[in-house]
């Protein structure tokens, strides 16, 4: 028999009042348990989902500095085509008046 206290005539489980109790303590016991396993891989998959955000913010941000070096250079040589559209109609002016003067 199950017993508490310094008094050995005193029963741990007297009436059902007391198996209920007992019965609640061990649910609340499990309950607690669960919760606990159930918060544990709660937080592992929020720590998953915010390494992977991380990994893609990594990924955005290496794209947008490409696009953006490339849209960069892109204008650089789009200056370095004008001037050499520019200057290749010069040359173009240039050896056409050399071409009239040999032709006269």
């Amino acid at each position: 028999m199950l017993y508490y206290g310094q008094e050995k005539n005193k029963m741990l489980v007297e009436t059902s009042k007391d198996i209920f109790w007992l019965v609640l303590a061990f649910c609340i016991l499990w309950l607690t348990l669960f919760f606990s396993w159930l918060l544990y891989y709660f937080i592992k998959m929020f720590r998953q989902m915010s390494s992977i955000t991380d990994k893609i913010e990594e990924t955005v941000s290496l794209i947008h500095n490409m696009v953006k070096n490339v849209r960069d250079r892109s204008e650089q040589l789009a200056g370095y085509v004008a001037a050499v559209v520019k200057s290749s109609s010069e040359l173009k002016k240039i050896f056409d008046r050399r071409s009239k003067r040999s032709k006269k």
